[in-house]
């Protein structure tokens, strides 16, 4: 790349890491701005793509956890 196209494409900027859209959560995040804790949450519809809690969410936590002892 010559001079003339790397003024024209200008500098180079790096995002700053960013943390987890949890609630009160102070992780960095790793997938869709998510910690795999809430990443795991987020597909299980246990929060919105903004980290809140959804309105149901205690019977979602419980059907989670049935299944996670049903499995182990």
């Amino acid at each position: 790349m010559s001079k003339k196209e790397q003024q024209q494409a200008g500098p180079k900027v790096m995002d700053m890491p960013r943390k987890c859209k949890g609630e009160a959560c102070s992780k960095k995040d790793t997938r869709f701005g998510f910690c795999d804790e809430h990443y795991m949450w987020y597909k299980e519809g246990l929060i919105n793509k903004h980290g809140q809690k959804v309105l149901d969410f205690d019977k979602k936590m419980q059907a989670l956890e049935r299944r996670k002892m049903k499995s182990a």
